[in-house]
């Protein structure tokens, strides 16, 4: 925990995004506002104090903005990282979504210049999933249906529709518009 005053946890999550978060104790200290309610002596002051190195970019432009912090921690790779600020609101910091599935999908087929995604893309799916942030299960399979499931539910930016595919008989496919064919454009899914 860095900063001063009350921090709470922000509940159990996957870890997905604990590679990107700093270890507990990896610091640095920094001149922070201490509101006068957190302070030992009943007044503000600034005081300089340890801020979780991963997070202390974000902290240091929210004070710089005037957007008061009282308390911060990155979560360490436990729990999602938050930062409180002094008027009350509580900003979470949750690196395991980079991005929505959606949109991880439309990126990785514009930069691979493939034209849809869909059971069987092994590569393709597994690199949306690792854009996406999704956490890769332990059978390339399971990655495989969870990305396709995301994009079930969200494709935002992709026109879905289904397709024959040999062993598989028929999955569901998501293009990119520009290479849907018509009758996809024209139907419902």
């Amino acid at each position: 925990m860095s900063g001063a005053g009350p921090c709470g946890d922000g509940g159990p999550f996957d870890l997905v995004g604990a590679a990107l978060m700093c270890k507990h104790g990896d610091t640095i200290d920094m001149e922070v506002p201490i509101i006068a309610a957190l302070s030992h002596t009943g007044e503000a002051h600034v005081a300089v104090k340890p801020i979780d190195r991963c997070i202390a970019p974000i902290v240091r432009a929210l004070n710089a903005g005037d957007l008061v912090t009282t308390c911060s921690c990155c979560g360490h790779g436990k729990i999602p990282g938050m930062i409180l600020l002094a008027d009350g609101r509580r900003l979470t910091i949750d690196r395991r979504c980079v991005m929505r599935t959606c949109d991880a999908a439309v990126a990785v087929l514009r930069e691979t210049d493939n034209p849809a995604v869909m059971w069987g893309d092994e590569g393709l799916l597994h690199l949306i999933a690792d854009r996406a942030g999704l956490k890769t299960c332990g059978r390339a399979w399971k990655t495989t249906a969870r990305v396709l499931a995301n994009l079930s539910r969200c494709h935002v930016g992709l026109v879905a529709g289904h397709t024959s595919c040999g062993r598989y008989g028929r999955v569901r496919i998501f293009w990119l518009p520009e290479h849907a064919p018509a009758w996809a454009l024209d139907q419902s899914v």
